[in-house]
């Protein structure tokens, strides 16, 4: 009898096993494949910002250039007389722009009269440079004569050219159109070239018509 138990014991066991084994194997559902990334465009994004960041400089500056041609430096070509230059400026991507400049408040000698080769001179000493910045009557507008010259005061070294023409003798402080921004600056210089006998302050005849005109005011 205890064999016949034992051996019961062990068909159902075997019966158990073989069912198990019969089964499908179960196994963990397949983790899904992660989108692929999108290929990183950080760099590509900095190059594209630094692009429009070199831009808009440049832009800025063209803008700048248009709005106050003063900033920047012409180069003197050629000089005529004692109040008109002709002078060259080079911009980037634009073409050289070459104009007449007739000095503003001054009006030296013409060929001719006395010391009109003396003050041409002495205006090719003041700009010998050839470097020279030109500011205007109005900062922000440029101003033609009715030969359409650019009226302008004119930088070398530092110093106003036109102050320094008044100052050597060779001009007056000339207001016959308006009075200069740099109204005392001039008549200090005219007083100074008056009181040393300088250049046209040592003509007799000049002193003559400039006694004369006072007069007649």
């Amino acid at each position: 009898m205890t064999k016949v138990i034992n051996f019961i014991k062990m068909l159902i066991i075997a019966l158990a096993f073989l069912s198990l084994s019969c089964q499908p194997q179960v196994s963990c559902p397949k983790c899904p494949v992660c989108p692929k990334c999108p290929d990183c465009t950080v760099e590509q994004n900095r190059d594209s910002h630094n692009g429009r960041s070199d831009n808009k400089s440049h832009k800025t500056e063209t803008a700048d250039t248009d709005r106050d041609p003063s900033t920047h430096d012409w180069f003197v070509i050629h000089v005529t007389d004692g109040d008109t230059i002709v002078v060259k400026q080079s911009l980037k991507f634009y073409p050289d722009r070459r104009e007449t400049i007739r000095l503003l408040n001054i009006n030296t000698p013409e060929r001719g009269e006395p010391l009109y080769k003396d003050a041409t001179e002495a205006l090719k000493m003041l700009v010998r440079g050839g470097d020279v910045t030109l500011k205007y009557k109005d900062p922000e507008i440029e101003t033609r004569g009715h030969y359409g010259r650019l009226l302008a005061y004119v930088f070398s070294g530092g110093k106003n050219v036109n102050i320094e023409l008044v100052r050597l003798g060779y001009t007056t402080y000339w207001t016959k159109y308006g009075k200069s921004r740099f109204d005392k600056e001039f008549i200090t210089a005219q007083r100074e070239a008056k009181k040393k006998h300088l250049g046209l302050w040592s003509q007799k005849d000049f002193i003559k018509k400039q006694q004369q005109g006072d007069s007649a005011k």
